[in-house]
């Protein structure tokens, strides 16, 4: 949590606390607690894509495609892109194993993945093999394990039939959780405080996240 939201947090406690019994103090870290152990558990995500080739005027006519020699065979492809992944549980809660699923956009496959754990008590396992020869643009991957605050990065290295990579890389996984961008889960913890502080000082009221 950044010292603006512990700014704000404490505030509205400065505000609030004098309109309310010491009771009410009670029942508002209660309230507190049992919304912080049922919520859906945020999984915090940051995805960075990368143009290393694409053909183009500035490059003329010679260069239209990027190469890659093998020990008997040449690879071929007309762009690529590399997608920094990072991937880090905000939740109160450890996996032992955590799976999740990534699906690339429509005509965006991946051609090679660079994924360890960080020391010999973190790894990732996936599926299927990703190489030149088997590309896929859906990869089913498994954290072991994934407890709190841990941070996971994976890099992949993707090649689009397409211009280019148009839409947005897409999580999902059978677990409660939901992917969120990493400066929303911080705002989300500063809400969930709120929503609690206040629907006990103010009966009825509802905290809404307007956008602009």
């Amino acid at each position: 949590m950044t010292k603006e939201q512990n700014d704000t947090i404490i505030e509205v406690i400065k505000i609030i606390l004098p309109l309310i019994g010491g009771g009410a103090v009670g029942a508002i870290i209660t309230a507190l607690v049992t919304s912080r152990r049922n919520r859906i558990q945020p999984i915090s995500k940051h995805v960075n894509i990368t143009n290393i080739f694409v053909p183009s005027k500035l490059l003329g006519d010679h260069i239209t495609r990027l190469t890659f020699s093998g020990a008997t065979t040449n690879y071929d492809f007309e762009n690529l892109f590399i997608a920094q992944i990072e991937l880090e549980n905000r939740g109160n809660k450890d996996w032992e194993q955590f799976e999740f699923g990534i699906t690339l956009p429509e005509n965006v496959y991946a051609i090679n993945i660079n994924a360890i754990g960080k020391d010999r008590h973190h790894s990732i396992n996936y599926s299927p093999e990703i190489n030149f020869e088997e590309k896929s643009n859906v990869l089913d991957i498994k954290l072991h394990p994934f407890n709190r605050k841990d941070v996971y990065s994976i890099t992949l290295f993707l090649t689009s039939t397409a211009n280019g990579i148009d839409s947005e890389i897409t999580f999902s996984s059978k677990s409660a959780v939901k992917f969120m961008e990493r400066d929303i889960v911080a705002t989300t913890t500063v809400e969930l405080f709120l929503v609690a502080l206040l629907s006990i000082a103010t009966p009825g009221l509802v905290l809404r996240r307007h956008r602009k």
